[in-house]
C-alpha cells in the first residue's frame, strides 16, 4: 500500500509539472466562491502576484474579493445545485495593474475528499496572446479577403498556404482548398523561371516583375508579381506574400494597378501600425493612418470623426491636412449632429455620400453647404464608421478643388481604414475607460483613508488638497464644497481649488440662502439627486436662477452631488468647467457621490471636535464667569455692609453737628466718598448679575438716538463716530438705565482703542436671525434658542485685540489702560446676562473691534403700575422697630439713626434671635428691618416665620446684594419693601415712615 501511495504521489507531482510547463493552473472554488486550492500556474494566469506571496495564502479567501465579476459567487451556487456545466470557455477581466487579460476556464465538479461538500475545479490558461494574436490575424486576413487585387502565402518550402478570393477568380479557382498545398511554380507557365524567383526571394526577400501565369484551365496570361519574405521580430522568415495583377490589359489598366499598389500598401501599413502601437500612442498612429490614406488618395484633407456617448454632437475627432497639420479647420468638437441633417439622414442608412461639387448640393443641405465652404472643401467623400452593429462616427476625404469623382476602388479602400481605425479606436477607448475608472476607484480609495484618523486642524487642508486631485485627475476647472446651515439652507462655509488662471468664486454664495434663492437645484439636491448638466440648454425654463448665476460664473459644465450626514443635506460637492463642455459619466457620478460624502463625514467629525472643544472652553469660561461673578457680588454685599457703618456714622454725626460746625465740612466729603465707593459696588454687582432692574419696553435705536450728544462728549477728539440705527426695530424687555451703561462703557472702550491714532467707531443697530451656530460662539450662550434678536453693535478701527487679550476682557479688574478700574467690560456682562441676551466679539491686531450685543425679540406685556397711597400729612416717628442683622456696625447705625427721630429700637444678631425677639413684642412692634444674608437662620427663612406669625407687619429687606436679588429669592410674595445697602439716615427714615403709613 505505501508503495502505491508513492506512486501516486509520484504520478500527480509529475502531472502538476507537466501543467505547469504548459501554462495550465488549477483553481478549486466552494459553493461560496472560498478559494479551496490554486497552483501556481492559476495564480500566474489570475496575475494575483499583488495578494499574496504564495498560493497558500490565497486559500480561505473569496475569489470576488480578489477579481471582482469574474467568477460571480451566484453564479457558482446555481451551477452546483444544477450540476450543469458549459464547456470550455473564454472570459476577459481587468488585473490589478489594469491590464486586460483573457482566461480561458474548464469547469469540473468535484467532492472534497473530507467533508463531501460539492466544490468546482477549474483548468485555467492565459490566451491573451493568442487572442491577441488572433485578432490581428483576422484584421490583416479581413484587409486581404476584401482587396481587390490577387493576394496569396507561399511557405518556405514553396507551398501555397493561402489564397484570396481574387487570386482564386484570377486563377479560374472556386474553392481555396483547390489550391492549398500546391506548389507555387506549378500556377506559372515557365516553372524553371518561377524556381528561379523563388531563390531570388529567399536570397534578397522580395521581387518584383513579370510572369506569365497559367489558369486552371490551361490558359496563359500576363502576370505582374509582387513577393515579400514576411518575418518575425527576430527578422526570422516565416513565410513569402505574393500580390499579383492581371496585366493583360496594361496599357488600359496600368494606372489603376499601381494606384490599388500604392492603396494596398497603405492599408497594410496602416494595419501593421495600429497593431504594433496600439497600445501606445493611439493619436500618432492614427494621425499616420490619415496622412497615408489622405496622401494616397490623393486628397488635401483626410478627417475621422466620432459621435458623443449622447449621439447628439460631435464627440472626439482626428483631421490631417495637406499642409502638414492635424487639426481641423473650423471647430467640430461639441458640434450640433442634427444640424447636418441631409447627410445625417443619408449616413445613418448606411449609405456612403460622394459630393463631387458642394456647389451642386440640394437647397436643403445649405448648412452642409456652408460648413464645407468654411472648411475649405470643394469636393468631400463621406463613410459611416460601424463598431457594436452601429453607426459610431464618420471617416471622409476632402479635396480644395471641385468636380473631383470619387471612384469604387477609393471608396472601398476608405470603408476598409475606417473599420480598422474603429476598431482600434473604440477598443483602445475602452480600455482607457477601464484604467480611468481603476484609476480613479484608487484615486478615492487613497483619499478616503487619509482622513482616517487625522487630527481636526489637519482636515481642512487635507480636503483643498484632496479637490486639487480630483480636479485635476477630471481635467475640470473648479472642484468646490458649499457647506449649508441645516434649518434655513444658507451657504455657512466653502472649500474650493481651481486651476491655474481660473478666477475664484468661493465667496459668491457665502451667506446666501440657496433653498429661496435657487428653488429647483435646491429641491433636487435636497431629494438626494445628483445635478448633472453637460451644457447650460441643458436647463429647463424654471431653473432661470439657476442659469443666471452659471452665465455669470461662465460655467459650461456642472456635476453637483448632495451632501448628507443622517439624511440630512449638509452641503453640495461640485465640479464646473468653464473651457469646455463636460459629458459626464455615471461612474463619475458615483465616485462624486462616494467623495461627497467622504468630505461630509470628515466636516461633520471636524465640527463635531471643535463643538466639543467649544463648548468645553465655554464651559471653562462660565465656570470661571460665574466664579467670579460670586467672587464680585460676595465682595461688594461685604464691602457695603462697611460703607453701610461709614455713611451712617457720618449721617449720625451730621445730625448732631450743628450745621455752623466746621468738622460738617469733612463729614460731608466723608460721605461722598463712600457714595463713590458704593458706585464701585453697584458696578460689581452689575458684573454679578444681581443689580436691581426696572424691566420695560426698551427701543434701542430710541435709545441710543436720545444719548448721542452724551457720546459724543466722552469719546477722543481723534475718534469720528457714526450711526446706521435701525428705523422699525423691535422692543425688547429691558432696563433702560442699565441698557445706556451698555452702550456708554461699549463707547468708551472703543474710544480709549482709537486714542492713541486716532479712527472711527460706529453704532449700529438692527434685527438678525442667529442659529445655532452663531450662538455657540457668543459668549453667555446659557442655552439660547434660534429666532430672531435685536442687536446693538458698536465697532472701531482701533488698535484690536490678541486672542489672549480678548479672552480675558470681560475680567474684572482686568485692563489694558494705565488709568480706570477695569470694570467697564465686565459690568456690560453682568447686564448683558441679567437681560437673557449674549456677546459676540470679533478682534484681531490692528485689525479694529466689533462688539454685537444680541437680546431676543419677546411679546412685550404691560407692565400695570400699583396705586400709590395717598400722602399722609403727618409722618409716623413713633412705634417700635425690630432691626435684624448679623453686622453690629449697621445694628448700631439703625438703632441711633431711628432713636434719633422719635423710635423705640430693639435689635437681634441673627435671623433665631430676632424670631424671639419678634414673638416677645409682637403687639408693640410696628415695622421689622431684616437683613437677608445672615448665620443660624438668613432672612428668608425668617421673612417666613415673621409672616406665620403675623401677616400685617411691614418687613422691610435689606441687602448688600440688589432688590433683584431679594426679588428671586421671594418671589411668589409679589411685591416686597427693599432698602439697597448702603443707604443713608434719610434713606433710612423715609423708608421706614412709608412702610408703616402703607399699613
Amino acid at each position: 500500500m505505501a508503495d502505491t501511495s508513492s506512486e501516486s504521489l509520484e504520478i500527480h507531482a509529475i502531472r502538476q509539472e507537466a501543467l505547469a510547463l504548459a501554462g495550465i493552473g488549477l483553481l478549486r472554488l466552494s459553493a461560496k466562491g472560498v478559494i479551496v486550492f490554486i497552483d501556481e500556474p492559476a495564480m500566474r494566469v489570475l496575475a494575483l502576484d499583488w495578494a499574496a506571496n504564495s498560493p497558500a495564502e490565497l486559500v480561505g479567501r473569496r475569489i470576488s474579493e480578489l477579481i471582482p465579476g469574474l467568477f460571480p459567487e451566484e453564479r457558482i451556487a446555481a451551477q452546483l445545485r444544477a450540476e450543469v456545466w458549459p464547456p470550455c470557455h473564454e472570459t476577459s477581466f481587468v488585473t490589478d495593474s489594469g491590464a486586460i487579460r483573457c482566461l480561458q476556464h474548464d469547469c469540473h465538479l468535484v467532492s472534497d475528499p473530507v467533508s463531501g461538500e460539492k466544490q468546482i475545479q477549474m483548468i485555467l490558461r492565459d490566451v491573451t496572446a493568442r487572442k491577441s494574436a488572433e485578432q490581428q490575424e483576422r484584421i490583416r486576413q479581413g484587409v486581404v479577403d476584401a482587396s481587390f487585387s490577387a493576394i496569396g502565402t507561399v511557405d518556405l518550402d514553396g507551398a501555397m498556404t493561402y489564397a484570396n478570393p481574387a487570386l482564386l477568380r484570377m486563377w479560374g479557382y472556386e474553392d481555396a482548398s483547390e489550391v492549398a498545398g500546391r506548389k507555387a511554380t506549378s500556377f506559372w507557365r515557365d516553372e524553371a523561371e518561377a524556381l528561379q524567383v523563388l531563390e531570388v526571394l529567399r536570397r534578397d526577400r522580395e521581387w518584383s516583375g513579370h510572369l506569365a501565369g497559367r489558369r486552371k484551365d490551361g490558359s496563359c496570361f500576363d502576370v505582374h508579381l509582387t513577393a515579400m519574405t514576411v518575418v518575425d521580430s527576430d527578422n526570422n522568415p516565416l513565410c513569402q506574400m505574393v500580390t499579383c495583377v492581371d496585366i493583360s490589359e496594361h496599357e488600359r489598366i496600368e494606372e489603376e494597378l499601381r494606384r490599388r499598389i500604392e492603396l494596398e500598401r497603405m492599408i497594410v501599413r496602416i494595419s501593421t501600425v495600429l497593431v504594433s502601437q496600439m497600445s501606445h500612442d493611439l493619436t500618432t498612429s492614427v494621425r499616420f493612418a490619415l496622412e497615408e490614406l489622405g496622401r494616397a488618395a490623393h486628397a488635401d484633407h483626410c478627417f475621422l470623426i466620432f459621435e458623443s456617448k449622447d449621439r447628439r454632437r460631435v464627440g472626439n475627432g482626428y483631421w490631417w491636412r495637406s499642409d502638414g497639420s492635424f487639426t481641423s479647420p473650423i471647430p467640430i468638437e461639441g458640434f450640433q449632429i442634427a444640424k447636418l441633417g441631409w447627410i445625417v439622414r443619408r449616413l445613418a442608412l448606411g449609405e456612403d455620400v460622394a459630393v463631387a461639387d458642394i456647389d451642386q448640393l440640394p437647397r436643403r443641405a445649405a448648412y452642409e453647404r456652408d460648413l464645407f465652404a468654411r472648411s475649405d472643401l470643394g469636393s468631400g467623400l463621406f463613410v459611416p464608421v460601424r463598431y457594436d452593429d452601429r453607426n459610431t462616427g464618420v471617416i471622409g476625404l476632402g479635396t480644395i478643388r471641385h468636380g473631383v469623382v470619387w471612384d469604387e476602388q477609393t471608396l472601398s479602400f476608405v470603408r476598409i481604414a475606417g473599420e480598422i481605425l474603429a476598431n482600434v479606436v473604440h477598443r483602445r477607448s475602452a480600455e482607457e475607460e477601464v484604467m480611468r475608472r481603476a484609476e480613479f476607484e484608487r484615486m478615492v480609495n487613497a483619499i478616503s483613508t487619509q482622513f482616517i484618523g487625522m487630527p481636526p486642524d489637519e482636515i481642512d487642508g487635507e480636503i483643498t488638497h484632496a479637490l486639487g486631485t480630483i480636479g485635476r485627475f477630471v481635467q475640470t476647472d473648479r472642484c468646490y464644497i458649499s457647506l449649508l446651515s441645516t434649518e434655513r439652507g444658507m451657504v455657512t462655509d466653502s472649500y474650493e481649488w481651481c486651476a491655474e488662471g481660473v478666477k475664484s468664486e468661493l465667496t459668491v454664495l457665502r451667506g446666501v440662502e440657496v433653498r429661496d434663492r435657487f428653488p429647483w437645484a435646491s429641491q433636487r439636491l435636497g431629494a438626494g439627486e445628483p445635478l448633472v448638466l453637460e451644457r447650460l440648454s441643458d436647463l429647463p425654463p424654471e431653473a432661470s436662477a439657476e442659469r443666471t448665476l452659471m452665465e455669470m460664473q461662465s460655467v459650461r459644465s456642472l456635476l453637483n452631488v448632495p451632501i448628507t450626514v443622517s439624511r440630512r443635506l449638509i452641503g453640495i460637492f461640485g465640479l464646473e468647467s468653464i473651457t469646455r463642455e463636460i459629458v459626464w459619466p455615471d461612474d463619475m457620478v458615483v465616485m462624486a457621490t462616494i467623495m461627497g460624502q467622504v468630505f461630509g463625514n470628515a466636516i461633520v467629525r471636524k465640527q463635531a471636535e471643535e463643538e466639543r472643544q467649544h463648548l468645553e472652553d465655554q464651559v471653562r469660561h462660565a465656570q470661571k464667569l460665574e466664579s467670579l461673578g460670586v467672587l464680585a457680588g460676595g465682595i461688594a454685599h461685604d464691602f457695603n455692609n462697611v460703607l453701610m457703618g461709614i455713611i451712617g456714622n457720618a449721617g449720625l454725626a451730621m445730625m448732631e453737628l450743628p450745621p455752623e460746625s466746621p468738622v460738617c465740612e469733612c463729614i460731608i466729603h466723608i460721605e461722598r466718598a463712600a457714595q463713590h465707593a458704593a458706585e464701585l459696588t453697584n458696578q460689581l454687582l452689575a458684573y454679578s448679575g444681581k443689580r436691581a432692574f426696572s424691566l420695560k419696553p426698551v427701543n434701542l435705536s430710541e435709545l441710543t438716538r436720545d444719548m448721542m450728544h452724551l457720546l459724543e462728549t466722552v469719546i477722543s477728539k481723534r475718534a469720528f463716530l457714526t450711526t446706521r440705527l435701525s428705523q422699525e426695530l423691535p422692543a425688547i424687555q429691558g432696563d433702560a438705565g442699565q441698557l445706556r451703561q451698555v452702550v456708554m462703557n461699549l463707547i468708551t472702550n472703543a474710544s480709549d482703542a482709537v486714542e492713541e491714532a486716532g479712527g472711527n467707531i460706529r453704532i449700529a443697530t438692527g434685527v438678525m436671525y442667529a442659529d445655532q451656530a452663531y450662538l455657540t460662539a457668543t459668549y453667555l450662550q446659557d442655552d439660547l434658542e434660534e429666532g430672531r434678536y435685536v442687536f446693538i453693535e458698536v465697532a472701531d478701527t482701533g488698535c484690536g485685540m490678541d486672542q489672549q487679550t480678548v479672552s480675558r476682557m470681560f475680567d474684572p479688574f482686568f485692563s489694558t489702560k494705565f488709568t480706570g478700574r477695569g470694570l467697564g467690560l465686565a459690568a456690560v456682562l453682568g447686564i448683558v446676562r441679567a437681560h437673557k441676551g449674549a456677546i459676540k466679539v470679533d478682534s484681531a491686531p490692528n485689525q479694529g473691534t466689533q462688539f454685537r450685543v444680541i437680546f431676543p425679540c419677546q411679546e412685550l406685556r404691560t407692565v400695570v403700575a400699583r396705586p400709590q397711597a395717598p400722602e399722609q400729612e403727618s409722618l409716623a416717628t413713633e412705634g417700635m422697630v425690630l432691626v435684624v442683622d448679623d453686622e453690629p456696625t449697621i445694628r448700631r447705625v439703625v438703632r441711633l439713626t431711628l432713636e434719633r427721630v422719635g423710635f423705640r429700637v430693639i435689635t437681634a444678631n441673627d435671623g433665631r434671635e430676632g424670631v424671639k425677639e419678634f414673638e416677645n413684642h409682637k403687639e408693640e412692634i410696628q415695622c421689622v428691618i431684616l437683613d437677608m444674608t445672615m448665620p443660624v437662620m438668613d432672612g428668608k427663612e425668617t421673612y417666613y416665620a415673621l409672616r406665620k406669625m403675623h401677616s400685617h407687619v411691614p418687613i422691610i429687606l435689606s441687602s448688600g446684594y440688589s432688590q433683584a436679588d431679594a426679588r428671586i429669592r421671594l418671589e411668589e410674595l409679589g411685591t416686597i419693601t427693599f432698602i439697597q445697602k448702603p443707604y443713608t439716615t434719610t434713606t433710612l427714615i423715609e423708608t421706614v415712615r412709608k412702610a408703616i403709613r402703607t399699613t
